[in-house]
């Protein structure tokens, strides 16, 4: 892994750790989520509506 990477999982395993409240011995299971979240695609946008037209 490169160190960007690493730098990327430690930061947004901290933001999980803190909005947890800050547990004692839950490191690993923050970094491999936040490894987990940083691995998956990004959410797809939502579909802009089509307007349907009426024929006559």
């Amino acid at each position: 892994m490169s160190s960007d990477r690493d730098a990327e999982i430690a930061r947004r395993a901290y933001t999980l750790w803190v909005e947890e409240g800050m547990p004692a011995g839950r490191e690993l299971a923050h970094w491999l989520q936040a490894e987990a979240e940083l691995a998956a695609p990004s959410a797809p946008t939502k579909p802009k509506a089509v307007r349907k037209t009426k024929t006559k």
